[in-house]
């Protein structure tokens, strides 16, 4: 089957939230405490790495042990499948997260926390000021991505706004994770400059106190559908049994809910269980593991193409446009770095209109020309995803449309209805309109 499971539960990622939160508050504490802290900072150092990596364990089911910390990419491939599929990474076991937070203890230095007598020599930091483009950009642009696999959202970041930054002289690097936690702790850490995020991390994120922020919308529908065995007809015979979605928190646990409850008239009347990435769901299926899951329409399309699966629902049928996915960073960086964030909004609003006015093969060979790793279906089932995508209008064109107190209401109102979140939060909160005014 195609590469790592990984399942976890609800209180799994509230467990290593909140343990990421507590040691992340005591470090930034001993800030003030620059003379002593050293020691105290290799320990917590320590205690951040050592519970992100283990707490995720303890479930029923062993996958990728903090999939969020460590990603092991090897010859092009992610370790543990037999098939794998395509990043376009060096052979490199990644442990994202380490060298940021090691890098909080020489305070005793200068402002950017290096030591009097040394400096950082980690050419690729996606932080690293000394390595940029007329002052603004950096050589290097790493944005996070919460899964090994990759939706039709990804592909105007993948493509045109690449081919922008290429232009600027800039590379657009790919941090790939297992889930949004990851993406999180990642933002945090500094690796990232910016990453793929749903309302619903965001929210429980903000409400755990991390000081995380949207800067622009990404896609204002549900990049999932729910794909059954072919010989599924009628969703009275999913009831009671254990359907796939990425992850508790996900847009594809939403799409994945509303579609119980649409179809079966509550969220409660199936099992839930959760695969990071859509090529994984779609191997466990295959393998006979579950009778349904969400996956992205890519792979809906490519299992009917291949007669081994049929798309039983798509829920953007039944919604309005609405926040679905956005860009998140952390909110300091906005405000150190606002020439560089103004350009990637310009660039990528720019990379959204191109969808609509670009040939749909064009950008799907562009697409799987790239650093990401998008599956490696054909690429006229990558064409019918894009005339998908841009019939649903699922990309906005308009910055003032952007995360929008409606849009974003909307979002939090379904994500309340479905159980992933239980309160909704001020739009002004998550989210920072400097950029979209």
């Amino acid at each position: 089957m195609w590469g790592f499971y990984q399942t976890y539960s609800d209180d799994h990622s509230r467990l290593v939230e909140n343990t990421m939160y507590i040691i992340y508050s005591i470090k930034i504490v001993s800030f003030d405490i620059c003379f002593y802290s050293f020691f105290f900072q290799c320990i917590l150092q320590f205690l951040f790495e050592f519970f992100h990596y283990t707490v995720l364990q303890i479930d029923k089911t062993f996958i990728i042990p903090c999939g969020s910390l460590v990603n092991m990419v090897k010859d092009g491939n992610v370790v543990g499948g037999d098939k794998g599929f395509r990043i376009d990474r060096r052979s490199v076991l990644s442990i994202t997260g380490t060298s940021a937070f090691v890098g909080l203890a020489g305070c005793a230095g200068g402002d950017n926390g290096e030591s009097d007598d040394t400096t950082d020599d980690t050419t690729d930091d996606a932080t690293d000021d000394t390595q940029q483009t007329d002052d603004v950009l950096p050589d290097t642009l790493v944005i996070g991505n919460p899964s090994p696999a990759y939706s039709s959202a990804n592909i105007p970041a993948f493509s045109a706004f690449s081919d922008r930054m290429e232009e600027r002289g800039v590379s657009v690097d790919v941090e790939v994770f297992n889930d949004f936690t990851a993406v999180i702790a990642s933002l945090m850490t500094e690796d990232i400059h910016f990453g793929f995020m749903e309302p619903v991390t965001l929210i429980n994120s903000h409400l755990e106190g991390f000081p995380v922020v949207s800067f622009m919308e990404l896609a204002q529908r549900i990049t999932q559908v729910v794909v059954s065995q072919p010989e599924i007809e009628d969703w009275e015979e999913l009831r009671g049994e254990t359907l796939l979605a990425h992850a508790p928190q996900s847009f594809s646990a939403l799409a994945l809910q509303l579609a119980v409850e649409e179809n079966l008239g509550s969220v409660d009347a199936v099992d839930y269980s959760y695969v990071a990435g859509t090529p994984n769901r779609f191997s466990a299926m295959e393998a006979g593991e579950a009778l349904a899951t969400t996956v992205f329409p890519s792979a809906g399309m490519e299992a009917e193409e291949q007669g081994i699966g049929r798309v039983l629902y798509d829920p953007n049928e039944h919604l309005e446009p609405m926040t679905m996915s956005q860009w998140g960073v952390l909110e300091e960086q906005l405000d150190n770095h606002p020439e560089m964030y103004q350009i990637i909004v310009d660039d990528m609003l720019e990379a959204y209109r191109d969808m609509y006015e670009s040939d749909p093969r064009s950008i799907a060979e562009n697409a799987l020309d790239s650093p990401a790793g998008f599956p490696d279906y054909s690429v006229d089932v990558w064409a019918d995803t894009i005339d998908w995508a841009t019939e649903l209008d699922m990309w906005p064109t308009d910055l003032s449309n952007m995360l929008t107190d409606e849009k974003m209401q909307a979002t939090m109102d379904i994500a309340i209805q479905t159980d992933l979140l239980e309160e909704s939060v001020p739009t002004e909160d998550i989210v920072d309109h400097r950029f979209l005014e």
